[in-house]
This record gives structure tokens, sequence and C-alpha cells, in this order.
């Protein structure tokens, strides 16, 4: 036997069920394809005929680890068949182990389970590993609002502004901590808790939540102002795009260079914005049990936002999951409640296709048009995205183009929502070449 494959056939074992039949049982469908992550595997099987409770069979024979099995009610984003989220581990590197997958309840063989177990990731930690211990973190009032922040470096000065909304778990500043140390080099680096996220003080009443966007934006503002700064390049994330860009036409005077990264004020495309939403809403829905996320679905949440893989680890699933659990957190989820729902996605209190939002969009692409973006800006995306997808955020480079403004696209090949997460030195490199220009 080919000693790069491991299968249960032909090994003298004692099993506690039958192999008669599992030799010519179909091939799962592995939807997912496995992606490495530290030293397990990560995947999903997906199929109409998939019993409804799974075992994998023979786990210690091939030396093979079961960490995690999550029932999915929905396999995927754009499949909605039924499927299980696996994560396994083996010590012993091999390109295919041939698993047999069992339906729980009765025994019988259901399909084979082919995956990859790679060689062992090489020792090493990554320059950007402890960029931010929560040690270092500082706090300023901003109008009533206790707010945390990070701050490295001499030079002019720049802020990063990470995505996501209050209610949420999956965003704070420390989603920086890549690029933080190598921007300090060049710049006097601020990475922000936005307002009701992370750190930073949720909003006051109930009844402010229908305004958050507007909060956010003005609260970036005053904190650029309580701190002092001007001359300041603004980085903003995904809806972190939507306060720098607010502020960079609201206030040229404090403002020189504005970077959006998938941003979520692209124009509406119609289809495009439907499947964006659609992989939203599966993200921050069915990806995750319905008793609330765990670690291993919070890291396929970010596999599915990194197609690359790159820069994924369990430490980083195990803050947002921190944070979910935290009383700040839950108490803004509360205050989300109070939201009206937005009527094409109920499950979703807040969002960028909320009509809320949609409305300050398009009053913000009016002032674009109307000339009052006055910031050089460069449009950042990932060609992979599917939350913002590549070809919305070219549609709002060309309008920045036909207004006036003065523009830049910069497009990263294999990337997917987060290219600065995925790509971390060349996107550095990027905003140090065009702001500092």
């Amino acid at each position: 036997m080919n000693h790069h494959v491991r299968t249960l056939f032909g090994l003298q074992a004692a099993l506690a069920f039958s192999l008669s039949g599992i030799a010519h049982s179909a091939t799962c469908d592995a939807l997912f394809q496995p992606v490495r992550a530290e030293h397990d595997t990560d995947l999903v099987i997906c199929g109409d005929e998939l019993p409804a409770e799974i075992a994998l069979a023979g786990l210690d024979v091939l030396g093979v680890e079961l960490l995690y099995q999550q029932s999915l009610t929905q396999c995927n984003w754009n499949d909605d068949r039924r499927g299980f989220h696996l994560v396994l581990k083996s010590d012993q590197p091999a390109e295919a182990v041939v698993i047999p997958v069992l339906d729980a309840i009765t025994g019988e063989p259901a399909c084979e389970l082919t995956v990859d177990f790679p060689p062992p990731l090489e020792a090493g930690t990554p320059y950007w590993a402890d960029a931010m211990p929560s040690g270092s973190a500082r706090f300023v009032d901003v109008d009533g609002y206790r707010t945390r922040y990070f701050e490295a470096g001499d030079g002019p000065p720049l802020i990063l502004l990470h995505g996501g909304q209050t209610g949420g778990f999956n965003n704070s500043a420390v989603n920086w901590q890549r690029n933080f140390l190598g921007l300090a080099r060049h710049f006097r680096v601020f990475a922000i808790d936005r307002l009701g996220q992370g750190y930073t003080d949720n909003l006051k009443r109930d009844e402010d939540y229908p305004d958050y966007y507007s909060l956010d934006a003005k609260h970036l503002e005053r904190f650029i102002e309580v701190m002092g700064l001007e001359g300041v390049t603004l980085v903003g994330h995904s809806q972190g795009g939507y306060p720098v860009t607010r502020v960079a036409v609201d206030r040229p005077d404090l403002v020189s260079c504005l970077v959006p990264i998938g941003p979520v004020i692209v124009p509406d495309d119609g289809e495009l914005m439907r499947e964006s939403m659609r992989f939203v809403s599966y993200v921050a829905g069915p990806v995750h049990p319905a008793s609330g996320p765990t670690i291993y679905s919070s890291r396929r949440a970010l596999m599915l936002r990194y197609p690359t893989g790159r820069n994924i680890g369990l430490a980083q699933a195990a803050g947002q999951i921190t944070r979910f659990e935290s009383p700040k957190i839950q108490e803004a989820v509360r205050g989300m409640s109070s939201m009206p729902p937005n009527p094409d996605h109920p499950t979703l209190r807040l969002n960028p296709a909320h009509p809320i939002f949609v409305a300050l969009r398009e009053q913000l692409h009016e002032d674009i048009r109307g000339g009052k973006l006055e910031v050089r800006t460069l449009i950042v995306t990932g060609d992979e995205d599917l939350q913002v997808q590549a070809g919305l955020s070219w549609m709002l480079y060309e309008m920045l183009v036909e207004s006036g403004v003065e523009a830049g696209y910069q497009g990263f090949p294999q990337a997917g929502h987060s290219p600065h997460g995925e790509f971390v030195d060349e996107f550095n490199q990027v905003v140090i070449d065009y702001c500092l220009q």
C-alpha cells in the first residue's frame, strides 16, 4: 500500500462495525475544500442524501482525531443542502486518508471521505503576534464615550478603523495587529475600537441604535479633534469605510489621505449586492450552531473571508468568542433588538442593506458627485471578496474619477474581504507609497 495513502482496508484491526459495502459506497461531497489551519484540517461535507447524524469509522486505526463536528442546516453560502463541518487532526502526514462515514443511528455506511493531512507547519512566531497586547491599550473620553485605542510610532498620523457594527463580536482594533507595527515604522498609528464595538462604550440609549452609523462617523471625527490630530490618513475596512469617508467629506481640513478597503459604501448593482448580502447572512448565521458561535465555527467564518487560508488561527477565533460572551456585547445585541428589521434580511437588524444605511450611502454618493470629497482616495479590494465584491469596489472607483476625485484602485489577486490580513506587508507598502507620496 502506498505509504502516502491510509485506509482501513488491509489493516488488521478489531473494529466494532462491519466493513462490508463501505468499499463501494459513494464519495462524500466535500464542497468546502479542506483548508490547513495550524495543525488540523477544516472541511465541510454536503449532500441531500447525508444522514441526519453521522459517525466517522476507524479513526483510531487511521491515526486521525476528530476535534469538532457540527451539523449544518445550510452547507455553504451558495448551497442550501444540509451538511457537516468537521475538524480533523493527524500527526502522520498523508496525501489521502480515506475515512468511512456511517449513519450514526443505523450504523449503515453512507459514503467515504478523503482528507489530506500535510506536514506540520514550521515553528515560529510572526512578528505581529504580540503587536497589540491588551495591557498596552489606552482609553480616552470622546463626548462621554470611553474609547479604547492603541498607539505606536512617529510621523504623520494614521487611523485604522475596523469593520462590523455595534452588537457584532468579530471586530475590534486588534483586527489590525498584523499591520500595526509595520505601519508604525512610517506613521503615528492609532487603531480604534469603534463606537459600540470592542471595548469602546455602547450607545447610551436604545433609541440611539437607528442612528448608529451617523453617530459612529461623528465619534471618529471627535476622536481626531480630542487627540489634536490633523492631516490624518484614514484607513477603514468594510463597514468602517463609511465613517472614514463621511469624515473625509465633512472635514477635509482634518484628513490628508483616504483608504477604504472593501467598503460598504459601494454602489448598489442589484445582483452583485444580493450575492454579497447572501454571503453576509450566511457568515452571520448558519455557519454557526444555533446556540451561538464556537471557536471552530468562528475560524471557518474567517476562512470564508480569507480564501488563501493565510494568517488564520484559533487565537483569533478565540478572541471573537471572548467578545461574544462579554456582557458588553450582549447588551449591544439587546439594544439592536429595538431596531426595525430589514424587510429583505429579517435575521439581520442593522446592516449595509438596511434602508437606514441605504439612505446614508445615497447621501454620501450625492455629496461625492457634488464635488465635496477633496481628499485623495485609494480604493483597496480583494479580487476574491465575496462580501463586497471587487466589481462593486471598481464601480465606486469609477464614481470617484467621474466626480473629479484624485483616486487610485488597488486589487489583491486571490485575496478575500480582508486583503490587509492576507497580504500584510504588501498592503502596508501600498498605503505607505500612496499616502506618503
